[in-house]
């Protein structure tokens, strides 16, 4: 995957360092200053913007702009790295992510030379690209500056979210941010610890939030971007958080949020001949007998005219992978989208048909979707298996 990352409130803390630089600017052209504390609220948009609200609003001249911008360019140059430093966790992140053959990338509006030089300072030899506010480009959220970065790491424009048959993927901590992945046309995440809260980012509509930097390795899978855009691209609603790996439902346990949503438990099997396969769901707390299953199976099929499915067995992981392109412990009805040749049987519990909301993992078992009823509804229709109910408990 290409992952690209905002810069300051994301992988740094720089709002010091801005903050001092510009009060010395400030201060040499005869302007007051302010608290260190009061510059969370006016970054974003480059430096020019942060000097035209650090100005007092009567002075918010474009010829004063410049001339503060002329002190305050050497003196951040000089002291840019004095109290910046990378949120907990993060060099630890990147160098897993860059372990695990991901791109990475950098798209701050913090100017070319300061980007540059603070990356390199802080993460050494880790991103592949590099961009930051350039003479004649435009900046955030204008999507120029991720297309630039597309060119350079693969010389290949994108394409519903994809360029090279990778996937990209953007992570920021401002509206700036989202703004600017909703222009290229890619998934956004947002994280919380930056210089927008997660209240201000909830109110603003922003659905996928993380709160702390590890949770960006849970939030890093193809597949689960692939389960979101599909759900998207059909305007099907859902919600959608990250968490450590839970392949089985005790594991997963730990992770998953009281929503009142139903966590179901998936099952592969294939019949005797292995020329029919079935995905069945049901509550997560359930235990089903594979006898079980054959009979309730054999009853609804005869039922309709059709043949009994024989003999049940769990599909192997090659099967998995052939008719819903997941792997064990991911397993759940978003693997339909895999399924083109409608191969796949989907049987559900009837009881999940009373639930208001329902929780799967969106084939990755790093996270969970949960989705409404409505909108469950809609997405099985999308996908167009045969869907049977059954009641597996009498």
């Amino acid at each position: 995957m290409t992952i690209i990352f905002d810069l300051d409130g994301t992988l740094l803390n720089t709002i010091d360092d801005l903050g001092y630089a510009c009060n010395h600017a400030l201060g040499e052209n005869g302007f007051p200053t302010h608290p260190i504390e009061a510059y969370p609220r006016m970054v974003g948009n480059g430096i020019n913007n942060l000097i035209r609200r650090a100005l007092p609003e009567v002075e918010q001249t474009e010829e004063n702009v410049l001339r503060v911008r002329e002190c305050f360019i050497p003196y951040y140059n000089a002291h840019n790295c004095d109290f910046t430093r990378p949120y907990e966790g993060i060099p630890e992140v990147l160098q897993t992510l860059k372990a695990q053959g991901h791109l990475l990338a950098v798209a701050s509006n913090k100017y070319q030379a300061a980007t540059e030089k603070i990356v390199e300072h802080f993460f050494p030899g880790i991103f592949d690209v590099v961009l930051g506010e350039r003479e004649g480009i435009p900046r955030k959220p204008d999507p120029q500056i991720v297309y630039d970065i597309m060119a350079q790491l693969h010389n290949e424009p994108l394409n519903d979210q994809m360029v090279n048959g990778q996937m990209v993927l953007y992570l920021g901590d401002s509206l700036v941010d989202r703004d600017t992945a909703a222009n290229a046309g890619v998934p956004f995440i947002a994280c919380s610890w930056g210089f927008v809260s997660r209240q201000a980012l909830t109110e603003a509509g922003v659905t996928r939030i993380i709160d702390r930097p590890e949770d960006i390795v849970w939030s890093i899978s193809e597949r689960q971007e692939k389960v979101l855009r599909y759900l998207e691209q059909h305007n099907i609603p859902f919600s959608v958080y990250n968490h450590q790996e839970g392949k089985t439902i005790e594991e997963a346990k730990r992770w998953w949020h009281d929503d009142g949503s139903v966590h179901c438990k998936n099952i592969f099997m294939r019949n005797h001949k292995g020329d029919q396969h079935y995905l069945i769901c049901f509550p997560c707390d359930d235990d089903l007998a594979i006898h079980d299953i054959e009979h309730w199976l054999k009853d609804i099929l005869v039922s309709q005219g059709k043949k009994a499915p024989g003999k049940l067995s769990f599909a192997s992981p090659e099967r998995m992978m052939r008719y819903l392109g997941l792997e064990p412990g991911s397993v759940s009805p978003f693997g339909l989208i895999n399924d083109t040749d409608h191969h796949v049987i989907l049987f559900l519990d009837c009881r999940l048909k009373d639930a208001a909301s329902l929780s799967f993992h969106p084939n990755d078992c790093r996270g969970t979707v949960v989705i409404s009823q409505e909108a469950f509804q809609q997405y099985l229709a999308s996908v167009g298996n045969t869907v049977e109910y059954i009641q597996t408990i009498h």
